[in-house]
Formats: C-alpha cells, sequence, structure tokens
C-alpha cells in the first residue's frame, strides 16, 4: 500500500455514479428536457461571447442578479458555486473545524457528510423513523446535547421524496442554536408551501442552497447557489476560490434564465410523470412488496421487504438499457419523458 495515503483517503467510499451509457436514464434525479431552439441559440450565442483568455467574474454578478430575480430574492444574499457540491464543501470547511459535530438525517444526500468527514468533523447520523420521518424535538435535544455546530437537511429529501411544510421547517430553525443548511434542489416539484425562500433574511442561522441541476435541466454547467443574510452569504463568498464558476457555464446559464415559461413548462412535464409513476407503483405495493410514501420531487421511492429483489430488478433493467438507482433495499426512479416512462413502466411490469 503506498505509505502516502492517508487514512481518511482510505476509509472513502467513492461516489460513483452510472455512465452515461444507457439509452433511458432514470438514475440521477436529471431533467431529461433538452433546451428548446430558441434557448439552445441563446445559450451558443452567449458562450460564444466569452473572452477565453480571461478569468471568469469571481462574483458570477451578472448569473447571480439573473438568478436571485428568477427566485425573487436579494441579490447581495446569493453566491453561486461550481454546483451545490461546492458550496456544501466550503460551508463545511468554513464553519466547521476538525473535532467538531455536525448533524444529518438518514437516509439524505450523502455528500453531505462527505465533505464534512474530510476536514475531520465528527458526523452525528440521525435515523428517520422508519426510513422516513423526522422528530424535530428530538433533533434539537440531539443538537444541544453534543453540541452541534451544523446541520444539513434536505427538504424535499432527496432519496425519500418527502416535503415539511416551511412553518415546520422555520420552527426547527428558529430553535436550533446552530447553522442550519437546507438543501431545497428539489422544491421546484414540492406542491407544498415548503421553500424558506421568502423568510431567510428573519434567521442568521440559515443557508438555503438551490441548484440548476434539476427542475432548470442544467446538470452539465455544474452551477449551484447559497442564500443566506449579510454576514453568512459574505462569509461563504470569502472562502470559496476566487473563479469557481467558470466563465461558459456563467454564461449559458444566464441565458438559460431568461426563458422562464419554458423552464416552468418543463417542470409541469417531470412532475407529470413523476404523479403518473406513483399513481402506478401505488396500485400495486401491496402486490409487489413494496411501501411507498409521498412524493414532491421529480422522482419516486419504493422500498422493498425484500432486501434482494431491488437489486435483480436493477440488474434486469440495466440489461434492457434502462438505468435506475439501487439503494440497499431501496428503487429509486427519476422521472423521465413521457415515451422513457412508457417504456420504463411496461419493463419493470414484466419483471415484477
Amino acid at each position: 500500500m503506498n505509505p502516502y495515503l492517508t487514512e481518511k483517503i482510505l476509509r472513502c467510499e467513492e461516489y460513483k455514479p452510472a455512465e452515461d451509457i444507457y439509452p433511458i436514464k432514470l438514475d440521477a434525479n436529471e431533467s431529461p428536457y433538452l433546451p428548446s431552439p430558441a434557448m439552445q441559440k441563446a445559450i451558443t450565442e452567449a458562450v460564444s461571447a466569452v473572452k477565453v483568455d480571461r478569468y471568469p467574474d469571481p462574483a458570477a454578478a451578472e448569473l447571480v442578479k439573473a438568478f436571485a430575480s428568477h427566485i425573487g430574492v436579494n441579490a447581495a444574499h446569493v453566491v453561486a458555486g461550481n454546483g451545490s457540491d461546492e458550496l456544501i464543501s466550503v460551508i463545511c470547511s468554513s464553519f466547521l473545524d476538525r473535532g467538531d459535530n455536525m448533524l444529518v438525517t438518514a437516509p439524505d444526500f450523502s455528500m453531505y457528510g462527505f465533505y464534512a468527514d474530510i476536514i475531520g468533523a465528527n458526523i452525528i447520523t440521525y435515523q428517520k423513523q422508519d426510513g422516513y420521518d423526522i422528530d424535530f424535538d428530538e433533533l434539537i435535544s440531539i443538537i444541544n446535547e453534543k453540541q452541534v455546530k451544523l446541520v444539513f437537511l434536505s427538504n424535499p429529501c432527496n432519496p425519500t421524496g418527502i416535503a415539511y411544510p416551511a412553518d415546520v421547517i422555520e420552527d426547527f430553525v428558529s430553535r436550533a442554536p446552530c447553522l442550519v443548511v437546507i438543501d431545497e434542489a428539489y422544491m421546484e416539484f414540492c406542491t407544498k408551501n415548503a421553500s424558506l425562500l421568502s423568510r431567510y433574511q428573519n434567521h442568521e442561522n440559515l443557508i438555503i442552497l438551490k441548484t440548476l441541476s434539476k427542475a432548470v435541466g442544467l446538470a452539465a454547467l455544474r452551477v449551484g447557489f447559497a442564500i443566506a443574510v449579510d454576514e453568512i452569504s459574505g462569509a461563504i463568498r470569502k472562502m470559496k476560490s476566487p473563479y469557481n464558476v467558470n466563465s461558459f457555464s456563467q454564461a449559458a446559464a444566464k441565458a438559460c434564465l431568461s426563458f422562464a415559461d419554458e423552464i416552468a413548462a418543463n417542470t409541469m412535464r417531470m412532475c407529470a410523470n413523476t404523479k403518473r409513476m406513483h399513481g402506478f407503483f401505488s396500485s400495486h405495493a401491496d402486490e409487489w412488496g413494496y411501501s411507498m410514501r409521498e412524493c414532491n420531487t421529480n422522482f419516486v421511492l419504493l422500498k422493498f421487504a425484500d432486501a434482494e429483489k431491488p437489486r435483480r430488478i436493477f440488474d434486469a433493467l440495466k440489461a434492457q438499457g434502462i438505468i435506475i438507482r439501487c439503494m440497499g433495499n431501496r428503487l429509486r426512479i427519476s422521472a423521465g419523458t413521457d415515451e422513457e416512462t412508457d417504456l420504463f413502466l411496461s419493463a419493470i411490469q414484466k419483471l415484477m
């Protein structure tokens, strides 16, 4: 073994997404819709104007202004990142020191703990009740008992699809004596009043994460945002790398954000196919041996009683060119196009 490999490298589990070789790709919660010709033309023109011999705008000011307008917040409180992943990493490294306690829930997005572990923070994991539900009073007790300095939650949750109402999340933030990060990557698909975007300025301990990779359909650009009050957003801006969002992504993303009607229409199409999958699977849950809960995202989650069955289904679909996400005794399936959804439902019905 190479003597220069550290313990944290050895214990780290590499994140390995599926390769882009499957005709029907329903594993990563991406939008299945390419930009319209008009949006593609705007992207091409914007990218063509980029001066490749100059560093990007370190503040991504024009992109931030466009995004802040798109979601209705103060641009001074928005920080752009190279995907939400970079912002998660910056938040962990900025607000945690080695040995500090950070709280995550399980299941939830695995990269929260990944970046905290790298800097030597202690990760406290709250196991959700029945794999879905959070007792927020219990979370507050853990935060106080363990002197937690940072909490990460996705709302709506990846992978459960559960969304807590804004009043519930805000009450938790108000009672938490620490910094709380609420990842709203899937909020555009949520039918509940669950977002805290209109309330973030009331909380000095709140950071909201947003992304252009899901509803906006720009996963290839790697653009995410953090929203927080002046001192917190200023700290994130100060601690990130200076040229973190490349000029091509800044230009293309800004151009796309002017197509609000197209983005909304594609979001509704994804919601429709998610609803269609949820209805289909709900009607067969008892017969096929899994449980389901509500869905406020662009994917559905099936939790199987037979822990071996998900892997068998996953492998069989993969052999047919359909890739979904297998997570132990769970299968997570992203919404595809109408045609992709039809083909997937036909294929899985034969396997059940």
